[in-house]
């Protein structure tokens, strides 16, 4: 009975072992993966948005809210791959001209070989005062392979009142 419960002991031990290296030996693989080749040529444009003519492929984002609905404030963004760089456009409009209005935690992700999403770039909050619109954009290099999605938070500010909406696209894969 005592050489089952060790055997039973051992056994659960190499287990827990093998997923422990495997989880970390497939988040290692990413990291060093990621190599931060896209960061490295990252260029970022504000107060204009970047022309996606030669765009292979593009993705908006889920919870786009274009300037014919009947909300006050709308938002956009859109992840292209032109060439070897990865495009990403966001704006966001308001129906007056407000104290604060932009964009905040952008985030460009890719998706591991175990389907978990790693941010690689995050652009902080990019925003105009005194306006009712802001624009921005991004370039940077791609992965061949790689799945990337975007993600924003569109707002403005006025005096004591704060509206916010969160965006994402879906996955768009370098080719």
């Amino acid at each position: 009975m005592k050489n089952k419960m060790k055997n039973g002991r051992k056994i659960l031990f190499l287990v827990l072992v093998l997923v422990v290296g495997l989880n970390s030996t497939a988040y290692a693989a990413n990291d060093v993966e990621s190599g931060s080749k896209e960061v490295d040529s990252l260029v970022v444009n504000e107060n204009s948005s970047i022309s996606v003519e030669d765009s292979i492929q593009s993705v908006d984002g889920i919870y786009n809210v274009d300037g014919k609905a009947r909300a006050s404030m709308t938002g956009v963004i859109n992840l292209s791959q032109a060439g070897g760089k990865l495009v990403g456009n966001y704006s966001t409009t308001y129906t007056k001209v407000v104290d604060r209005i932009g964009v905040k935690n952008i985030k460009l992700q890719y998706q591991g070989a175990l389907k978990i999403w790693y941010t690689i770039i995050t652009v902080g909050d990019k925003y105009t005062t005194n306006d009712s619109g802001y624009m921005g954009a991004f370039t940077c290099d791609g992965v061949f392979g790689r799945t990337y999605r975007m993600s924003a938070t569109h707002y403005i500010k006025n005096d004591s009142y704060t509206e916010t909406r969160n965006n994402i696209t879906e996955g768009l894969t370098f080719r």
